[in-house]
């Protein structure tokens, strides 16, 4: 028998992206939005018995530290492993999700996807393509000469990584990449386009700023971006710029 996971957090999408990854290893999984409804569900036998549960430390209502409190003074629940999450770019959960993003999706596991808004129309991006899905950041730091579309760098688990305001640099042609001082974004200003995406590009990591609107595994709303195409092109063009420069 399958071992039950149950995943308490407040973000749909790092509920997803747990899902997803325990169903490809093959436990059955179980999640929650606040602590309080689990704990009801669980009272009134609703809800079996969890072998794991994941609880992130920031819940609404009552927070994380609380609801294992009360977990743990259950007799029932005696037997249940309680892991917590500190905060959403954990080592612990980002490892996780790293370490069960290469796996391919099988045909009872639809493969999911981030819906994004951009201004050329909705569009998808495969939550396999990402190491992490964060909030974004309000500074970046800018460096002497970038393209429009480049917001700047920031520091990530210990990396220097490029970040892309995706909308922007879909809507530029190639032929306009070209380096030029006068584009960068003013650091005073701040940027909150909506998500910071870390995607994967062989290896390494590239930022993306995308306005997400929630998970899907339903392909035919948008159409998918093809990240890795994207992140090799973001890359050359970085790179042909910088000789030009």
């Amino acid at each position: 028998m399958s071992k039950l996971v149950m995943v308490i957090d407040d973000s749909l999408i790092v509920r997803k992206i747990f899902e997803t990854s325990l169903r490809r290893e093959g436990f059955e999984s179980v999640s929650y939005p606040d602590g309080i409804e689990a704990l009801r569900a669980l009272a009134e036998g609703r809800q079996k018995i969890p072998d794991l549960v994941i609880l992130d430390v920031g819940l609404p209502k009552m927070d994380g530290y609380e609801i294992a409190r009360r977990m743990k003074t259950k007799p029932h629940l005696a037997n249940t492993v309680i892991i917590m999450l500190s905060g959403r770019d954990g080592v612990m959960f980002w490892s996780y999700v790293h370490e069960w993003a290469s796996f391919t999706p099988s045909a009872s596991s639809p493969e999911e996807y981030l819906k994004c808004e951009l201004s050329s129309g909705d569009c998808l991006i495969s939550l396999v393509a990402l190491y992490e899905v964060m909030p974004c950041p309000q500074r970046f730091a800018l460096l002497p000469a970038t393209p429009a579309w480049m917001v700047g760098i920031f520091a990530w688990r210990g990396e220097t990584i490029a970040v892309i305001d995706l909308d922007a640099y879909l809507s530029t042609p190639a032929s306009e990449t070209e380096l030029d001082p006068t584009l960068a974004h003013d650091p005073e200003a701040g940027y909150d386009p909506g998500q910071l995406l870390i995607a994967n590009c062989s290896g390494l990591p590239v930022g993306l700023l995308v306005p997400t609107r929630g998970v899907t595994t339903t392909q035919s709303e948008a159409s998918v971006l093809d990240i890795p195409a994207i992140l090799t092109d973001i890359m050359q063009r970085i790179g042909e710029g910088t000789h030009l420069a």
